[in-house]
């Protein structure tokens, strides 16, 4: 189960998060899943409900949610993983902070975290992005989890930071591309990925459900590229 491509264009995320406040809010409430417990990556995140709404699979969604997205949705993502760094927009400068990377176009003037999320054999399965949110609304931060066509949609994407609460959040929309999930972080959530080690993220392959697929989003490094980011954008 790997990423069949690799681009984000910072102007696209940043817009697609600005534009829908709303959603960013709804999303810091998501209590759905619960605490994980302490028994490591397999034990990340097993909630004890899944949302039942979304079709079972990317193949499935995609043609009709490709319709539904925002019209930026497509430019998310266009190139493949070994061709990523080549295929980058010239106007996108990169810094990198451990882990992370804080990427901004410098004709848009947009920023975000960046990280590509491997599974245990090295293969790219999950592109994660950052931004920092307007002042005023409960969540300070959104992100954007894109995972490959091939995901089983209807039991979504479970994140949890060390061993904390494991929180469940259903899939937006799928694209020919790659399937996305959007959420936004309170500030209480931000301060644990500044003060913790991994994040794990759990997703199901249609092609083999019984077997999740754990990914291991370092934290290293967030810290630094949060503040920096907060710099660059006059955000949180």
């Amino acid at each position: 189960m790997t990423l069949t491509s690799t681009r984000i264009l910072a102007a696209a995320m940043v817009a697609a998060w600005t534009a829908l406040p709303a959603l960013a809010q709804d999303a810091a409430h998501d209590d759905s899943a619960p605490a994980g417990s302490a028994a490591g990556a397999d034990a990340a995140a097993e909630p004890d409900t899944a949302p039942d709404t979304a079709p079972d699979t990317a193949e499935d969604a995609a043609t009709d949610a490709e319709a539904d997205a925002p019209a930026d949705g497509d430019a998310a993502l266009d190139a493949g993983p070994g061709a990523a760094a080549a295929e980058l927009p010239d106007t996108l400068e990169i810094e990198t902070f451990t882990d992370w990377e804080l990427r901004c176009d410098t004709e848009s003037r947009g920023c975000f975290m960046y990280q590509l999320a491997s599974d245990s054999s090295g293969n790219p399965v999950s592109e994660l992005t950052l931004v920092q949110l307007p002042a005023g609304e409960e969540a300070v931060a959104g992100v954007t989890a894109i995972t490959p066509l091939g995901t089983l949609l209807n039991e979504g994407l479970v994140m949890q930071v060390d061993q904390g609460q494991a929180r469940q959040y259903p899939y937006n929309w799928c694209t020919r591309s790659g399937c996305f999930v959007r959420f936004g972080l309170t500030q209480a959530e931000v301060n644990a990925m500044k003060a913790g080690r991994v994040a794990r993220m759990r997703l199901l392959s249609a092609s083999a459900p019984d077997q999740p697929v754990i990914l291991e989003v370092s934290l290293s490094g967030f810290t630094a590229a949060y503040e920096a980011l907060g710099k660059k954008t006059g955000g949180n």
